[in-house]
């Protein structure tokens, strides 16, 4: 046979692969890589996967099937990655970081607040658990930003003082019980900071995103103070929440510290790397708390 046709022949390629992989699983694989270890956490994880699914519990045929088939997934998953096959797939990616997240939050330990914990949480964020002030708002809609103006709409203003016209009557819209944040959702926030400006009930003329309105505060109803026992379980699910995403931080900068931060465009990824690590999205605070001693800043060669 010619050399070139040996070549072309696909048993010899697979030959060839084989023999690649195995030097590569002995000279570059650490031992601990070839070895697969079926425990009791492994069989606990297939019998709630089966249970989870069939209802029951899996007979003892069934377990051997169960394991003859995790073994089999686990060999393909190991040699994929020593293949390197993982590199470039996002969602395999993103899998494996969502399987970790689950990990690191799975072994959070969270103690146990004490009263005195929880005020001091109720107190430091009393915000989230006042009732603001609420107001009941009417308005209708006049025309758009394109087709009217403010003088046309302020003429029908000093009608409207009297009683609003046809054929606007049937176009006006009340509302309940409206948080500032409310209104800025529905209208926009200019248009609510020029209502709640003036709080008495007269109509005024006021711009939103969609144009032009005539609208008026019917009520305000005061803030309400929240009463710490009365919600304090919500009080102790948020401080519980608040420890677990602490710890969570704490675990990712103690797994952080392994490794070697290099980054290149460094002057724009600088910002980016801050907001990604910071204790809430959009804020920024010191990477460096996650990273020394071992980041280091590469310029684009």
């Amino acid at each position: 046979m010619k050399s070139s046709t040996l070549l072309r022949e696909p048993l010899l390629h697979f030959l060839v692969l084989g023999l690649l992989i195995f030097a590569a699983d002995h000279y570059i694989r650490p031992p601990d890589r070839l070895t697969i270890t079926i425990n009791n956490a492994v069989e606990r994880e297939l019998v709630t996967l089966f249970k989870d699914a069939r209802g029951r519990e899996p007979t003892d045929y069934e377990l051997n099937q169960l394991f003859s088939r995790w073994l089999q997934n686990e060999v393909y998953y190991r040699e994929a990655l020593g293949l390197g096959l993982d590199q470039g797939d996002e969602m395999f990616r993103s899998r494996l970081v969502l399987k970790m997240r689950e990990v690191v939050m799975g072994n959070l330990v969270v103690p146990t607040p004490s009263n005195d914990e929880l005020k001091g949480w109720f107190e430091s964020h009393r915000a989230n658990y006042d009732s603001p002030e609420r107001f009941d708002v009417s308005q209708f809609f006049v025309a758009d930003l394109k087709t009217g103006n403010q003088k046309q709409v302020s003429d029908l203003l000093e009608t409207v003082r009297e009683a609003v016209p046809q054929p606007y009557t049937d176009q006006v819209r009340s509302y309940r019980n409206l948080s500032p944040e409310n209104l800025s959702q529905v209208f926009g926030s200019d248009f609510a900071a020029a209502l709640l400006a003036n709080r008495d009930t007269t109509w005024r003329v006021l711009q939103s995103k969609q144009g032009w309105h005539i609208a008026r505060v019917d009520a305000l109803h005061p803030a309400v103070p929240a009463v710490f026992d009365e919600v304090k379980h919500i009080v102790k699910a948020d401080w519980e929440a608040a420890q677990r995403r602490q710890k969570a931080l704490e675990a990712i900068r103690d797994m952080r510290m392994r490794y070697t931060i290099v980054m290149s465009h460094a002057k724009r990824l600088e910002t980016a790397f801050n907001t990604a690590t910071s204790d809430k999205p959009g804020e920024e605070f010191d990477a460096s708390a996650l990273v020394e001693p071992k980041q280091t800043w590469a310029e684009d060669k």
